[in-house]
């Protein structure tokens, strides 16, 4: 495949009518993926060292739950200075990310010591301010962790109140409603592909959390016999096959697929199928939708973290030793099935229109 250069995809833009004028110039500040990733890490460390000093030189601060609160949101603000400042440059960043991360930790410690750890309410208002921060820090990196915050708290409150497979449901949810609509909202792309990346982190985490049966930073473990429930698994497998609908015919539609054609029926069938397989295991249709929508809009980094989900989830779900071989058994025969299926039935519907034409 011929990777075209930036000035040759403009020129065929402009011929198909869709931009007009110069090409722009190319932008030479950009920070490769690969040190932002190591500046998020150095920002954890940063919040480190700060909790530390303060821990050390304000240990009156630790007995208030509003002055907890009340020096957190100062950080936080200090944070979004920094974040819109004019002479931002990537230590501005670094320190941006770090005072954000201690404030977040200060403010989400006096609301639980103020509301209680046990409290749904508790986290009902964490997510709430995360969710602030996603609109107020204007940084991706920083906006996905608070969408990916958010959509944790959420979730453990709806695990409060015994909705065990609710939350990974309404979190796929949202990831078909964020990239099915990443062109159409374009303009507010900084904003909403944070959301995007926000959401499938937690979604997987969210799975691997109910088939671990506990969380790596909340003191609730999960009963594995209370992650279960017939009914509720039931409802929360049917609505992820109309999740899996709605996605397969909003990317149809997008791409000018007739409803009616045999890809849009081979389509429909397939992602009907892996969500209807998923019965217990609900981690493979979620990783699948990722790697979906990823391949669907051309991206890399989602396309990638679906097939990671589903390789640890599998992995993971094959050695969880509360399910018994016979449940293993049938999830890797239907799977095997399906997947023998879909290849026989792309073979021959693709072969047909292939000899015909």
């Amino acid at each position: 495949m011929t990777r075209l250069s930036p000035e040759q995809v403009w020129q065929e833009l402009a011929h198909a009518g869709l931009v007009a004028g110069e090409a722009p110039e190319p932008s030479r500040s950009a920070t490769p993926w690969v040190v932002r990733l190591m500046l998020g890490v150095a920002g954890w460390f940063g919040a480190l060292f700060v909790l530390v000093f303060l821990f050390l030189f304000f240990k009156h601060l630790w007995s208030s739950a509003q002055l907890l609160m009340a020096f957190g949101l100062a950080l936080c603000s200090i944070a979004a200075v920094c974040y819109r400042s004019r002479h931002r440059n990537d230590f501005i960043e670094q320190l941006g990310l770090a005072l954000s991360l201690a404030g977040q930790y200060l403010v989400i410690s006096g609301l639980l010591n103020w509301l209680g750890s046990r409290s749904n309410l508790s986290f009902v208002v964490v997510a709430l301010f995360e969710a602030a921060l996603v609109a107020v820090m204007a940084d991706a990196l920083h906006r996905t962790l608070s969408a990916f915050a958010a959509a944790i708290a959420l979730s453990y409150a709806l695990f409060l109140q015994g909705a065990m497979n609710l939350p990974a449901t309404a979190l796929a949810a949202g990831l078909v409603l964020v990239w099915t609509q990443e062109f159409a909202w374009s303009q507010r792309g900084a904003l909403l592909r944070p959301v995007g990346y926000g959401l499938a982190l937690a979604a997987v985490y969210i799975d691997h959390a109910l088939l671990r049966g506990e969380f790596w930073f909340l003191s609730r473990p999960i009963r594995h016999g209370q992650a279960f429930n017939v009914a509720e698994a039931t409802t929360a497998t049917l609505l992820l096959c109309v999740i899996s609908l709605v996605a397969a015919l909003r990317i149809l539609q997008r791409e000018g697929i007739p409803p009616g054609s045999t890809w849009s029926r081979v389509a429909l069938f397939a992602s009907l199928a892996v969500s209807a397989t998923s019965y217990r295991a609900p981690g493979l249709a979620v990783g699948l939708l990722i790697l979906l929508l990823g391949f669907a809009n051309g991206n890399r980094l989602l396309a990638g973290l679906g097939v990671l989900a589903l390789a640890a989830y599998l992995s993971h779900y094959y050695y969880q030793l509360q399910w018994t071989l016979l449940d293993k058994s049938l999830v890797l025969f239907a799977t095997g099935a399906l997947l023998l299926a879909l290849r026989y039935g792309l073979s021959k519907f693709w072969g047909g229109e292939k000899r015909h034409a």
